[in-house]
């Protein structure tokens, strides 16, 4: 085959792929189709993310705080969750309305999710399309996962689930040839868009690897692979993890509680409706895996091929992370298992895990010669109509539930927030026992005559007007600094705190500073923060380098 034919298959290919994947996606998200958005528990806090960092763009800076939102008084979300995936749709809120940039952002994730599926199972099943199909449909149309993107919002989840498939290819990669990137950029991936799954997910990676540990004594190269892995996933999202250990630990915030504590799970998946192929409640086992991911799977313990061995190791962690969800499973009793808050998210690892082994068990299992077409159509078929069921289903109880209509203005802050008072009243992002979610009456020495956030939304100030106490009307985090300027310079630099009436940022100054002074509070990062960010620099380099070098010597031989 020449060249020129060799690029004309591959881009067959590829147009292939783009094609099922777009439609799939199409499919999936047939209830947004109206123009509305289901007005879940998440999907009010997302709008307001999309918006304060669109807010951003504009002004050419990356938040620390989202200063603009919180009634002005700033809400803390950086400091606790990555927002690199979440530019994305601030970028698309800078040119359409809050709406459309949303709605447009869960297709493009939709459609990442069956990309990703999609090129994974394309080079395990290389000859098999109808099992290429069938995975990237399970994947996609995995009921739990799928229904919680649409009825509560759950974006950061489902970006995350995009990298799934890419986690379980870079572990074979790592355990077959020793290599490291695929597994590290996917991890890392996973860290930067959820860090709870992203968690889950490594430890699901270092168990399969401790089942491999004779292949690590055996195969330096696999070993030294091993560790770049381990180095670069963790040290790229350090930046974040560091700011949110030391925001999260200080015990100030009631999102520690929640975290730190396994009396706080809620929402484990129930044994009932077991048999019910469209049943009615979301507790229950099929409702959140469909048919076809809970027994298709199966058909590889008795598959054969180069992957089999790995594809049961990887359906064994789906079923375990399934099983992970369910009220029997003992995380009331494992200290610190409340940082999964709602155990269902599991299904997010769960649904790539099971979907990938069954698409290379439905390619691989053995059946009988004359029976083989015949069982692989029927099984196909009934996924296929397993998922136009469950969607048919979700469609009819997203539009039965309250939805977004009206965010279509060019101002969508303020319904966005109106939206959002529920999540800004829990205070999860708030100093804990003062939660600010309102201006209303809460008025202090001063407060009224404070400028507000300057053009690089990095400060705010108040003429001096003699000794005594005042209050920043910012909420406090760690962070910020208070000094007292005077022609241009530094004259006085005070002691802040969190106000215990209010929460916010209070200081005293003295009597003798000059007249026409003004006190400016600037967020200034940590020490802490700042060494994050240089660690996560540093590890990108350094990996992006090594990355480099092995994939051009992997060229060469």
């Amino acid at each position: 085959m020449s060249k020129s034919e060799e690029r004309t298959v591959i881009l067959k290919k590829k147009a292939e792929q783009i094609v099922f994947c777009s439609l799939l996606a199409l499919l999936a998200f047939i209830p947004f189709l109206n123009g509305t958005v289901s007005a879940g528990g998440d999907t009010a806090f997302y709008f307001n993310r999309i918006e304060a960092l669109s807010s951003s763009l504009r002004e050419h800076v990356i938040p620390s705080v989202y200063r603009t939102q919180n009634y002005g008084y700033g809400y803390g979300t950086p400091l606790f969750l990555p927002d690199l995936f979440m530019y994305i749709p601030a970028f698309f809120r800078l040119h359409m309305t809050l709406l459309s940039a949303y709605r447009l952002f869960v297709y493009l994730i939709l459609s990442a999710q069956a990309m990703s599926m999609y090129s994974v199972t394309e080079k395990v099943i290389k000859h098999d399309r109808t099992a290429r199909y069938l995975s990237t449909l399970l994947f996609v149309c995995c009921t739990y996962c799928w229904a919680s993107l649409m009825n509560n919002g759950t974006l950061a989840e489902s970006i995350s689930a995009i990298f799934v498939p890419q986690v379980i290819y870079g572990l074979y990669s790592l355990l077959a040839e020793g290599a490291w990137y695929r597994l590290a950029v996917s991890l890392s991936g996973m860290m930067l868009s959820d860090p709870v799954l992203g968690v889950m997910m490594s430890a699901v990676c270092v168990i399969i690897c401790i089942r491999h540990h004779a292949l690590f004594s055996r195969n330096r190269n696999t070993l030294k692979g091993a560790a770049m892995a381990a180095v670069t996933a963790a040290g790229i999202p350090a930046g974040y993890f560091i700011t949110a250990a030391e925001q999260l630990f200080s015990g100030d915030y009631y999102v520690r509680d929640l975290f730190l504590s396994s009396a706080n799970l809620t929402g484990q998946t129930e044994w009932a409706g077991l048999l019910d192929l469209i049943p009615s409640g979301y507790p229950h086992l099929l409702h959140s895996v469909g048919f076809g991911l809970l027994f298709l799977p199966l058909l590889s313990l008795k598959a054969r091929g180069k992957y089999a061995s790995f594809a049961r190791e990887i359906m064994l962690a789906g079923y375990i992370l399934l099983l992970g969800s369910f009220r029997l499973f003992p995380w009331m009793i494992i200290p610190f298992a409340g940082i999964l808050e709602y155990p269902q998210r599991l299904f997010y690892i769960s649904a790539g895990c099971l979907a990938f082994a069954a698409g290379y068990g439905f390619s691989h299992a053995s059946f009988r010669k004359k029976d083989r077409e015949y069982i692989r159509k029927s099984l196909a078929g009934i996924c296929l109509l397993s998922a136009v069921l469950m969607i048919s289903v979700q469609f009819n109880i997203v539009g039965s539930v309250s939805r977004y209509r009206d965010i279509n203005s060019t101002d969508g802050a303020s319904p966005a927030l109106r939206y959002n008072e529920k999540e800004l009243g829990r205070g999860r992002f708030l100093p804990k026992n003062n939660y600010v979610y309102s201006a209303g009456n809460r008025t202090a020495h001063h407060i009224s005559q404070i400028a507000g956030f300057t053009e690089d939304a990095e400060s705010c100030s108040c003429p001096y007007e003699g000794g005594g106490s005042y209050v920043f009307p910012v909420t406090w985090y760690k962070g910020y600094t208070v000094s007292v300027m005077h022609n241009g310079g530094e004259i006085y630099k005070a002691e802040t705190a969190a106000d215990t009436a209010s929460g916010l940022v209070s200081f005293e100054l003295p009597d003798d500073l000059p007249a026409d002074s003004t006190a400016v509070l600037a967020y200034r990062s940590t020490a802490l923060q700042r060494t994050g960010t240089v660690i996560s620099m540093t590890v990108f380099i350094l990996s992006a380098v090594f990355a480099v070098m092995q994939r051009l010597q992997e060229k060469k031989a």
